[in-house]
């Protein structure tokens, strides 16, 4: 028996350099594994504006009425300005679809154009206007967030930030 031990431990003592060495790369694998993951997660941060940028992409809407939550009313295009009027099956201008773009959010467009706050940047107390479609105009990049049966919606632009906001409510009547 201790001549098997004496064996053993020769063979160890002879592929000891080569132990070392591999424990040495397993530990540089590592820290270049970290160093990556540390780059990955600064690029993710500096492209994520908002907590919204992470959510699921926006629900689909084709040609639906939109009421709004605490009115009753629908959204209305009236030219380029959007009024709260008694919801009409039958008016075209009640009528808004989502077209999707980058990071989930879409715009929410009646016809040719897209649906814009008419105010600064954050400001949630503010008109809604339509104007021509712009994917560089962040203003008009909206998500709908969430959708159930009863057709109840909310959606959130991505101008509102954060700061606790809540997010808009709508009623589907489609």
């Amino acid at each position: 028996m201790n001549d098997l031990n004496t064996s053993n431990q020769a063979e160890m003592a002879k592929h000891q350099k080569e132990f070392a060495a591999v424990n040495q790369r397993q530990a540089d694998l590592q820290k270049a594994m970290e160093a990556r993951d540390d780059e990955v997660t600064k690029t993710l941060q500096s492209s994520i504006k908002s907590s919204l940028d992470v959510a699921p992409p926006s629900f689909r809407l084709e040609s639906t009425m939109l009421e709004v939550g605490h009115s009753g009313l629908c959204l209305t295009a009236a030219g380029n300005a959007v009024l709260q009027q008694p919801c009409n099956e039958g008016d075209p201008a009640q009528r808004w679809t989502t077209e999707p773009l980058d990071a989930g959010y879409a715009f929410i467009r009646s016809g040719p154009l897209c649906l814009i706050p008419s105010g600064a940047l954050g400001n949630l107390n503010v008109p809604l206007i339509i104007n021509a479609c712009q994917r560089t105009d962040q203003n008009m990049h909206w998500r709908v967030v969430s959708h159930d049966r009863s057709g109840r919606g909310r959606h959130r632009g991505r101008h509102a930030g954060e700061g606790g906001r809540r997010p808009a409510c709508f009623r589907d009547q489609s």
